[in-house]
């Protein structure tokens, strides 16, 4: 394979990636639920929770540390809520804090935007979160293992490095 033949992005699932990035194929740890960049330039992270209700209504929450779109941008904490009703109204809210509101635990999940908080442990989570008018305050428990997609990283160019920022990302 010449370097033009080589993908620009691939999964991380050879066994040298694993023994590199510190993981067990098939053995998610702790850890690994929590922040695992450090809202450096080009990088971005978020806790991302959605529900089909016993009601019929469905529900989603997602704590980001800066906004998706724009990586390269300053730590900019935000909620998002989503929350369609059973009875047809839908509410859709997303709130930034300054950056001084934000914490996330390395070791496990837990996350702090201002007094919305997620946490959990793989198997059991509690996700507490404001948005203007709407909050919820949800306790999940899970009924199948932990999951990533082989490690859960991408890398970039023909040496395979996590830590390369994609051209696109660079403004």
């Amino acid at each position: 394979m010449t370097v033009s033949d080589t993908p620009l992005a691939v999964t991380a699932s050879a066994e040298e990636d694993y023994r590199r990035l510190g993981l067990d194929r098939g053995t998610v740890r702790p850890w690994e639920d929590g922040a695992r960049t450090d809202n450096r330039r080009g990088t971005y992270e978020w806790w991302y929770f959605d529900a089909h209700l016993q009601d019929g209504s469905t529900l989603v929450v997602v704590f980001l540390n800066k906004d998706i779109n724009s990586p390269n941008k300053p730590l900019e904490p935000t909620i998002r809520l989503n929350l369609d009703l059973a009875d047809g109204r839908s509410f859709e809210k997303i709130v930034s804090f300054p950056a001084s509101a934000w914490s996330a635990a390395t070791e496990h999940a837990d996350v702090q935007i201002a007094a919305n908080r997620f946490t959990g442990d793989l198997h059991r989570y509690r996700i507490q979160a404001r948005a203007e008018e709407i909050s919820v305050d949800v306790t999940l428990t899970g009924e199948v293992p932990p999951w990533r997609p082989a490690t859960g990283y991408m890398l970039f160019g023909a040496d395979r490095d996590p830590t390369v920022i994609p051209h696109s990302f660079e403004n």
